[in-house]
């Protein structure tokens, strides 16, 4: 591998991750002659880990480093489109391709929570400084619309509610003073927004009325 690959055993979260991944083998192996092809999709909830293994021995320090930079300007994107696709849902709109029944602008609340989750760790890690230098009040401004999206997409979910926040937990553990006064501020700035105009946004979510307002 090279000397250059094994500064990344080192990291305590590969560390964490190999230890998982073992113990989740481990405990699948003897269930497999009874349950078969059963207990290895039950395996793919922690599979998805040899995503991260994978990274470790492919991919070199500059083609993360060139990841990085690239998703720094993706991720304030994808949150903009969320809110617009959000928009779309509340006023019933949809985009379809001929060939596709399902519409373009239909996507999972639950996805959307999975991705918000790794672009608030990626924000509360600053990555992001590196490559794109906003300011306070732009950074502020990119955490209000993390909040927005957050708020829109957990009402109708609370899988996206949950998994969003854990972002949050996993670098309160890891690193406990990172970068937290813009989004904390972000957050309670929208809370405080919402609670004073009293504002509530109905919307119709499989069938079911939903209301999405702070109170």
């Amino acid at each position: 591998m090279g000397r250059g690959y094994w500064w990344r055993f080192k990291q305590p979260v590969m560390i964490a991750l190999i230890y998982f991944l073992v113990w989740q083998v481990l405990s699948t192996l003897p269930y497999l002659a009874e349950y078969k092809l059963s207990a290895i999709r039950d395996a793919m909830l922690w599979g998805y880990g040899l995503y991260g293994l994978f990274i470790l021995f492919v991919f070199t320090r500059s083609m993360i480093s060139r990841f990085l930079e690239i998703y720094s300007t993706i991720a304030l994107f994808y949150i903009v489109w969320m809110l617009v696709l959000f928009y779309f849902r509340l006023k019933g709109v949809e985009v379809f391709i001929p060939i596709l029944e399902i519409p373009l602008t239909e996507i999972k609340s639950g996805d959307v929570g999975v991705h918000l989750a790794g672009i608030g760790a990626f924000l509360l890690l600053r990555f992001d400084r590196r490559f794109e230098k906003h300011s306070l009040f732009g950074h502020s401004l990119i955490w209000i619309c993390w909040w927005l999206a957050w708020l829109f997409y957990g009402a109708v979910s609370r899988g996206a509610m949950f998994s969003s926040l854990m972002s949050f937990l996993v670098i309160l553990l890891i690193r406990p003073r990172r970068n937290w006064v813009p989004a904390l501020v972000a957050g309670l700035m929208l809370f405080a927004f919402f609670y004073v105009n009293n504002i509530s946004i109905p919307l119709v979510q499989k069938n079911k009325g939903v209301t999405i307002s702070i109170t």
